[in-house]
């Protein structure tokens, strides 16, 4: 038996994921084929748009300490909220990766609007 879920994020919100129901990723894309997954309840999370993309610190602008958070997510050393996950995703990839972290830092330096 095949059992889609489709996400539909509203206008100014951000599709984060699909999760198990104690707080795993299941999946960033915004299909899931249930059928693929072992649990039988998913959550799908939104984010507000709220902050500027880069800001991963939410205090109103994007400055090279948002691309070190970004860069220590991105190397495991740190765990970001969704909200700064969100922020952080700078390429829409559904990940934070160093590419998003030197995006951030052009952001900053002025070298990127």
């Amino acid at each position: 038996m095949l059992n889609l879920a489709e996400a539909t994020p509203e206008f100014g919100v951000t599709f984060l994921g699909w999760f198990s129901p104690d707080g795993e990723l299941i999946s960033a894309e915004l299909q899931l084929n249930s059928s693929n997954t072992e649990y039988t309840s998913v959550i799908a999370r939104f984010a507000e748009n709220a902050s500027l993309p880069g800001d991963v610190d939410a205090n109103g602008s994007v400055e090279a300490a948002d691309a070190i958070l970004a860069l220590r997510h991105a190397m495991g050393l740190i765990e970001l909220t969704p909200e700064q996950l969100a922020a952080a995703d700078m390429d829409g990839s559904g990940e934070v990766r160093i590419n998003d972290a030197i995006i951030i830092l052009r952001t900053a330096m002025g070298l990127l609007d």
